[in-house]
């Protein structure tokens, strides 16, 4: 029994060191996410990611209202604007990075696909010099 008793207290112990807490931030810094709405978990994730709350500010100002988006733009090094001007143009995550990473701004991939293209294809045509019909 006293086994027992001490394994359950080691798992109280554990949980309650493992809870999200305002530790370590000053009174300003937690107004300041509280002001925006977001909760202590959410917190320690944004801090785990490296983001400030001026930063999640940012992020909030250009419409990502999920935590799980602007972590995922974030962490693959979009500013939010820039991620907010391929969602404008209907690309999610995956795609932006790859037609970005091929240099099309969003303007550009948005009427290469409208045009038709895959990815593959407008690289083709780009090298070519031409551009999508309009």
């Amino acid at each position: 029994m006293k086994k027992l008793g001490i394994i359950a207290f080691s798992v109280m112990l554990a949980a309650c060191a493992s809870a999200p807490s305002w530790k370590g931030m000053s009174e300003s810094e937690i107004a300041a996410w509280k002001d925006m709405g977001v909760t202590v978990e959410q917190v320690g994730a944004y801090v785990k990611a490296g983001l400030s709350h001026p930063q999640v500010q940012e992020w909030l100002t250009n419409g990502f209202t999920e935590q799980k988006s602007i972590l995922a733009w974030s962490g693959a090094n979009f500013k939010p604007e820039q991620a907010a001007s391929w969602r404008d143009v209907n690309f999610n995550l995956e795609d932006a990075m790859a037609w970005a990473a091929e240099k099309f701004t969003p303007a550009d991939a948005k009427a290469w696909r409208d045009g038709g293209f895959e990815l593959e294809d407008a690289l083709d045509n780009r090298e070519k010099g031409l551009q999508p019909v309009k």
